[in-house]
């Protein structure tokens, strides 16, 4: 190891800002992204992201539709506010069912005596084992020593990622108010109407989700963690995100046509299993791409080294 090197992993370590990621060259970081994606499919990220995908569709996205649609308007808003606003909501990160979601928020709030508290107690625990099983599928992409965390340690970290999902969800539910009060405000801009508030919904929703993606990837791995490959792997994820929904804006129609010739009812259930296998995959390959910049880049680790800490 060269003495630059060296220095440049003990400046790191004692938390030196002189260490820049964007002066390594592109050739040092096609290897990390290579070996990121050779870990990455070692470590069977495509199994896990199916499973993700499949207990998300069962427990994590009702529970969502129970918080928006019952709780928020039992408690909190107006009935038809909170069912427009969790559709529009959701209908923003999904590639499409928005008619499908709205007929559920409503039948929801009609009868919410009956779906109240006990659906989500029930669903409060279903949705706390995908979580443990998102924090098990990021440690395994991830440089751990240990696999399996402890029982407390598990606990804490899936109750801080409902609290965190629930706490963006209700930001995400609040920048429409203000979006209603920018666009009173950006009326004397010129330019096609609606436009500056399109900006300001598209750069919202942005933030949202790199600031989710950085929390998940700094907070929820275990060992240690830094805030700048995780902001790295976040801004991949996040990019590959928006990627992959404009994608299936464009291809969409006839893929929800081929959809409904072969599930009929089901079509819905199977398009929300590929776009959450397809979220699941991007958060996993985020995960591995933060964690091979910090060994690889910043620990000046080879890439046989990488591969030994990330695959089991």
């Amino acid at each position: 190891m060269s003495s630059d090197q060296t220095a440049r992993r003990s400046d790191w370590s004692q938390g030196n800002s002189g260490v820049r990621l964007h002066r390594i060259s592109r050739h040092e970081w096609a290897r990390v992204v290579v070996q990121s994606l050779r870990d990455l499919y070692a470590s069977n990220a495509f199994e896990w992201s199916a499973a993700l995908s499949f207990y998300a569709l069962l427990s994590l996205f009702p529970l969502l539709l129970l918080l928006l649609g019952m709780v928020l308007a039992s408690y909190v808003v107006d009935a038809s506010w909170a069912t427009s606003r969790a559709t529009e909501l959701l209908g923003e990160f999904l590639p499409r069912g928005e008619f499908e979601i709205e007929a559920i928020v409503t039948a929801a709030l009609a009868e919410r005596r009956r779906t109240g508290v006990i659906s989500l107690v029930v669903f409060l625990i279903a949705a706390r084992r995908v979580l443990g099983a998102l924090t098990k599928a990021l440690n395994l992409v991830s440089d751990v020593d240990e696999q399996s965390d402890p029982i407390r340690r598990r606990i804490g970290v899936e109750l801080a990622l409902l609290l965190g999902i629930v706490c963006i969800v209700l930001l995400a539910l609040a920048a429409h108010p203000l979006g209603d009060l920018v666009r009173d405000g950006l009326q004397i801009i010129p330019g096609p109407d609606g436009l500056p508030l399109a900006i300001v919904n598209a750069l919202t929703r942005v933030t949202l989700l790199l600031v989710a993606f950085i929390l998940l990837y700094y907070f929820v791995p275990r060992g240690e963690r830094l805030w700048r490959p995780a902001f790295t792997g976040a801004a991949a994820a996040t990019i590959l995100f928006l990627v992959a929904q404009g994608v299936y804006a464009v291809v969409i129609d006839p893929l929800w046509s081929n959809l409904n010739l072969v599930y009929g009812p089901l079509a819905i259930a199977a398009l929300l299993m590929t776009w959450g296998w397809y979220v699941a995959l991007i958060t996993l390959a985020g995960a591995a791409l933060a964690s091979h910049v910090k060994v690889m880049i910043l620990e000046n680790r080879s890439g046989h080294e990488a591969q030994h800490q990330h695959v089991p």
